[in-house]
């Protein structure tokens, strides 16, 4: 599920806080992928977001870190140790 990315919206569907702090484009099976702080404490990666041509907007226009709302739970595939999968992404 991909939220809207309109920042004026004061009803966010995604309830917890994300801070996108880069992106890791080192070349192996589960290296590369958006890096995140949820909630201030937890570090997670993820591999592809539903937004991202509008997050490589930002990065190329203001860089990181970008404020985020998120949902995310634990991948559940062959590199699941490392990535996560979102289920709702909005820019703030």
């Amino acid at each position: 599920m991909s939220c809207g990315v309109d920042s004026s919206n004061k009803d966010l569907l995604c309830v917890e806080d994300g801070l996108v702090i880069g992106y890791d484009e080192t070349e192996c099976a589960c290296c590369p992928g958006w890096e995140i702080v949820i909630n201030g404490t937890e570090t997670i990666k993820v591999f592809s977001m539903p937004i991202e041509e509008e997050l490589w907007d930002i990065v190329n226009t203001t860089g990181f870190p970008i404020e985020v709302n998120i949902e995310a739970s634990r991948e559940s595939g062959s590199c699941s140790d490392f990535y996560h999968d979102i289920f709702c992404v909005e820019i703030r």
